[in-house]
């Protein structure tokens, strides 16, 4: 016998007046249209997949192909890159950019402003916050948690950059230079949880 309690599947989107409206789960296509009837500042992309209970606010937008997970929390102006996926109730914060064919895992919360690259994943259950960045000459590195240095879109533990950045560095193409001037960044990053 069916439960006659069973909540509605229901998609919920966030206007220009940042005013709620919910709507019963249907098919991105029908999102798209409902998005283009009422003149919400949103953008979904062909092929994309939307899950039910999705929150979705003003001026995102979402690329073809992307999958946004049961119950997940789109802020305004992120951008979810073409063939990415989004873990159910994730949270991508207000301005977050999302690479394309990204994987986010479930129930992540990525911060304001936060650039995800291109083809990275992030295991369940990350809180990714505001990342430390140097600018180096050739790729930035950032450091948004304790035991994780990326260097352009490889994310690896302190002792991984220790034993194998020279490695990494001549696989990249760097030169000796290059090389000695990312160690020392990676060194400073580790020095600086230690203090």
């Amino acid at each position: 016998m069916e439960n006659q309690n069973v909540e509605p599947k229901r998609v919920s989107l966030q206007n220009s007046n940042c005013e709620w409206e919910t709507f019963p789960f249907v098919s991105a296509e029908d999102i798209q249209q409902i998005i283009s009837n009422k003149g919400y500042q949103i953008q979904i992309g062909n092929d994309a997949v939307i899950c039910e209970g999705v929150v979705i606010r003003n001026r995102a937008v979402i690329g073809s192909g992307a999958e946004i997970g049961r119950g997940a929390e789109i802020g305004d102006n992120a951008v979810i890159g073409s063939c990415a996926v989004i873990g159910s109730c994730a949270v991508i914060g207000n301005d977050a950019k999302i690479g394309d064919g990204a994987v986010i895992g479930k129930y992540v919360a990525i911060s304001q402003g936060i650039a995800i690259c291109n083809g990275m994943v992030i295991d369940d259950h990350e809180e990714i916050h505001t990342p430390l960045a140097i600018m180096g000459s050739k790729h930035i590195v950032y450091n948004y948690k304790y035991d994780r240095i990326q260097i352009g879109c490889m994310i690896e533990s302190f002792q991984f950059w220790l034993k194998n950045y020279e490695r990494i560095g001549d696989e990249c193409c760097y030169t000796q230079s290059q090389i000695q001037e990312y160690k020392s960044y990676i060194d400073w990053i580790i020095q600086k949880y230690s203090a």
